[in-house]
């Protein structure tokens, strides 16, 4: 069975597991956002698409139910602790940045 979803409807009704890059403020955006073409934006998120790999790249401060999408981020270790470091200093939750090729985007169902 085809996945039919794509740049255009990513955001209708999916599912899926994102891979965490890191916090927004430790990375270099322009490296990691070469490629990538802007594709929407927030008050919390803003989106970019890479064409060549096809990729949802997100960069954002909450994760799970986001509009009718279940959208999670996978957090391990050193990431987590960097999580919890910036959410006591700055008391508020970090934007984070995670990655995910279209083609692992589920209908939300």
């Amino acid at each position: 069975m085809e996945n039919k979803i794509n740049k255009d409807n990513y955001h209708l009704s999916t599912r899926g597991a994102f891979k965490i890059l890191g916090l927004e403020e430790n990375l270099n955006k322009n490296k990691i956002l070469k490629d990538c073409e802007f594709s929407y934006q927030s008050n919390e998120s803003t989106y970019f698409i890479n064409n060549e790999t096809n990729e949802l790249i997100r960069i954002s401060n909450h994760w799970g139910i986001v509009g009718s999408c279940y959208w999670i981020i996978e957090i391990s270790g050193e990431i987590r602790k960097q999580c919890k470091e910036y959410n006591e200093f700055n008391n508020k939750t970090p934007f984070l940045v995670g990655i995910i090729k279209l083609e692992e985007l589920m209908e939300n169902k």
